[in-house]
């Protein structure tokens, strides 16, 4: 039984290792992880678990069970069936966290930071490989940088990386030590910026926000209180008062914004495409706001809506409502959607409680990235999102070393 606990441990941790480098193998590993907690875990140990955690599971649960009932009005069954095997990890994933399977939190940072640094060594290599051939700009951006992941996934995976890194620091002996963290933080900031994910900028921003108000009101010298505003706000400067990827990115952003009744019904830019597809994906929920289309059909619906409005660039690229909560309202209305929020809502409570900095920060980039991109389409996002909130409802963050408050800085 030690021998079994230790695999399946390992196997956590694997699971962790893999989320960018190799997300195909996160369901042969969750499987793995599942089959040892069955064979190494007794009723009474369900049964505890079960008492302390019950409101969590029937809160994942009924969100995968509102899909599974949306099948019953479906018509594209072979999607529907797709769509709820991508969504299987909302029962699979708390089902894990009610084994009596222990694992090390330090060990599982480690493993996910090393899978980043791991994936970010090989797109930069990757993408040097490929520069001769179409040039060092268009190598070190969007897909042809991060092709191990989808560029809005990686980038949401780094942000939480670097969350990582700021909340729980890596702590390792020797002359080198103290470098270690800034080294890998300024890898994954790199690694964020090739990827020229307008979504995961966004969401750095918002994680930078909320560091930077509890460390101005922590510090008690005003000569740091005013670098902590000076020095982001010469950042910020530096980057969107320059010609780069990402200013030019924000830049497009705004004009479409500002244009937004203009927008060129055949583009497939991507700002564009969100104007667009949001506009029909909000004529879909109004028409179908309990309920919903069915768990199958919200994709096939969208695109024959934007076929109708003539939005064909949409059209010719299969476009998704490029939104979580749009995505889960079209599919299963609005039951589906208020779980959902209830899920984000239910871990920001949690997080506000316990005071884990780590936890609040998670809740910020997924509700960020769950607002402009359909993150839980895929099993690239969906068990990540899973396995971080559980992390948080279950109570397998260790207390965070807060410095002593009343330390003159």
């Amino acid at each position: 039984m030690n021998r079994l606990s230790q695999i399946a441990e390992w196997l956590i941790y694997g699971l962790f290792f893999v989320f960018c480098l190799f997300p195909l193998a996160t369901s042969p590993l969750l499987g793995g992880v599942l089959l040892c907690g069955l064979i190494r875990t007794k009723p009474m140990d369900y049964r505890k678990s079960w008492a302390s955690h019950s409101t969590v599971v029937l809160l994942f649960l009924s969100f995968f069970l509102i899909h599974l009932l949306s099948l019953l009005y479906t018509e594209d069954l072979s999607a529907g069936w797709k769509a709820i095997e991508i969504k299987l990890s909302f029962v699979l994933v708390p089902l894990l966290f009610l084994q009596s399977l222990q694992f090390r939190f330090d060990q599982l940072r480690i493993a996910f930071i090393s899978g980043l640094v791991l994936s970010s060594i090989i797109c930069i290599v990757h993408a040097f490989s490929i520069s001769g051939e179409i040039g060092i700009g268009n190598a070190f951006a969007v897909s042809r940088f991060s092709f191990l992941v989808h560029p809005s996934y990686f980038g949401a995976m780094l942000v939480i990386g670097l969350c990582t890194l700021y909340c729980y620091p890596i702590k390792l002996t020797g002359s080198w030590s103290k470098a270690v963290g800034p080294l890998i933080g300024i890898l994954f900031l790199f690694s964020l910026y090739s990827t020229t994910s307008k979504q995961a900028f966004i969401s750095l921003l918002l994680v930078a926000f909320v560091v930077l108000i509890r460390e101005f009101v922590r510090v008690k010298s005003r000569y740091l209180k005013w670098s902590l505003i000076v020095i982001p706000g010469a950042v910020l400067c530096l980057v969107f008062g320059t010609e780069n990827s990402i200013s030019n990115r924000f830049k497009e952003m705004y004009d479409v914004i500002q244009n937004r009744k203009a927008v060129d019904r055949a583009s497939a830019e991507s700002n564009s495409t969100r104007v667009l597809v949001w506009d029909s994906a909000i004529e879909l929920i109004c028409e179908n706001p309990i309920a919903g289309v069915g768990a199958g059909d919200g994709v096939n619906a969208l695109i024959q809506r934007n076929n109708e409005k003539g939005f064909t660039g949409v059209v010719e690229k299969k476009y998704n409502a490029h939104s979580q909560f749009l995505t889960t309202a079209i599919s299963v209305g609005s039951i589906g959607l208020f779980l959902l929020l209830l899920i984000l809502l239910w871990t920001l409570f949690k997080a506000i409680k316990t005071r884990n900095l780590w936890a609040i920060l998670l809740v910020v980039v997924m509700v960020s990235s769950l607002s402009t991109e359909s993150f839980l389409e895929k099993q690239a996002g969906v068990v990540p999102f899973v396995l971080f909130v559980s992390l948080v409802l279950f109570n397998k963050l260790p207390i965070l070393q807060q410095a002593d408050e009343n330390k003159q800085v």
